[in-house]
């Protein structure tokens, strides 16, 4: 049997290099190497607080907040493992965080960085209303990092930790009101 015969024109060459090239272009670009993390230091991340009421959004004041890092808790009870806060007037607290700060090194010349917060559990609670609880790794993404060159003081400024707390139903208000559908 014979193969069938390949005519060449220069059409052919100039696409079979170029396909040639995009293949080697692609394998030099790839990272070959595990991504790199590198330990900078430490850093103050100011942990902006802020609670307010659900339904009006007014501002609660003397709201206390509560975070306890629950594998730390029972060991060490000072901060960042475990951290009381109280709301002012304008309803906001502050925590000055002593973090961690590392690189990582994903792809050439990429590098992404990051702050390693405690594993906090968060809890609020205020007079007449219902108790507020969550892990602080859901509030946590919107904190810490950033990906590429970053100028200046590390991590930017980032938006408050607001939380919206609703207020307690009477327990006889809820009993008239079922008993009436």
């Amino acid at each position: 049997m014979r193969l069938p015969r390949m005519r060449s024109t220069v059409r052919r060459t100039m696409v079979g290099v170029a396909a040639v090239a995009l293949v080697l272009w692609l394998i030099r670009d790839l990272d070959w190497d595990r991504p790199r993390s590198l330990g900078i230091g430490n850093t103050s991340v100011p942990l902006i607080f802020s609670v307010c009421d659900a339904g009006s959004g007014a501002p609660i004041e003397g709201a206390m907040i509560q975070l306890e890092d629950p594998d730390y808790a029972d060991i060490r009870s000072e901060p960042p493992y475990v951290v009381d806060l109280s709301t002012g007037r304008d309803g906001r607290t502050t925590f000055v965080l002593e973090a961690l700060v590392y690189m990582v090194r994903r792809s050439s010349p990429e590098w992404e960085w990051r702050v390693r917060y405690p594993s906090w559990h968060v809890r609020v609670v205020a007079g007449g209303y219902a108790e507020f609880s969550a892990a602080f790794a859901d509030y946590e993404a919107e904190r810490g990092g950033g990906i590429g060159f970053q100028k200046g003081i590390l991590p930017p400024p980032s938006p408050p930790i607001e939380v919206r707390l609703h207020r307690r139903t009477q327990p006889d208000s809820a009993k008239r009101a079922s008993s009436r559908l």
